[in-house]
């Protein structure tokens, strides 16, 4: 039997709950699902809500787009809009290449400057470059941050398209 047969997705809210009650052996121990409670979901490192049927991790978000959408073709990812890990309701969710997947990344945390796509040489001038179609592209020095910033943003707008991320989420969770 299949989970998406187990289990139903609520698309507005996101809640993944059990469809009928179930019986899950583990170690030796039964343990009862009933119906209309929500799915305990366990979270990964990586902050995304996971859970094993059959000794199988099924990823919440994955489960939502299927229960939808149907299957997900092959070699493609779920991405999540606005960078919430948690947040699985079915507006937030799209299908996407891996390479769109990367564009929608926030800046890294070790970061020197706190800008996505922005160094600071020795000399402390600014390094703008962006990874667009796995070639990265120089777009010069600048001797302040904010003139990099400008054209790091300006070159995310140009080519990256519904995936425009420039490092930062809002309160809401939209990328900015």
């Amino acid at each position: 039997m299949s989970i998406l047969n187990l289990i139903k997705c609520n698309a507005e809210t996101g809640e993944i709950t059990w469809a009928v009650d179930y019986e899950l052996e583990y170690r030796k121990r039964i343990y009862l699902m009933k119906a209309n409670t929500p799915v305990n979901f366990r979270e990964t490192q990586g902050g995304y809500l996971n859970l094993a049927y059959k000794r199988k991790p099924y990823y919440a978000s994955r489960l939502m787009w299927e229960a939808h959408n149907g299957p997900i073709p092959k070699g493609f990812h779920i991405d999540h809009k606005n960078g919430i890990k948690k947040d699985n309701r079915l507006c937030n969710l799209r299908l996407c290449s891996p390479t769109q997947n990367c564009l929608n990344r926030p800046t890294r945390r070790d970061s020197r400057t706190g800008v996505k796509g922005v160094g600071i040489t020795k000399a402390g001038t600014f390094v703008a470059n962006v990874v667009h179609n796995k070639v990265r592209h120089w777009l010069g020095c600048y001797p302040t941050l904010e003139e990099a910033a400008s054209v790091v943003r300006a070159f995310r707008e140009a080519h990256h398209g519904e995936f425009v991320n420039h490092g930062t989420f809002n309160q809401q969770g939209e990328a900015s």
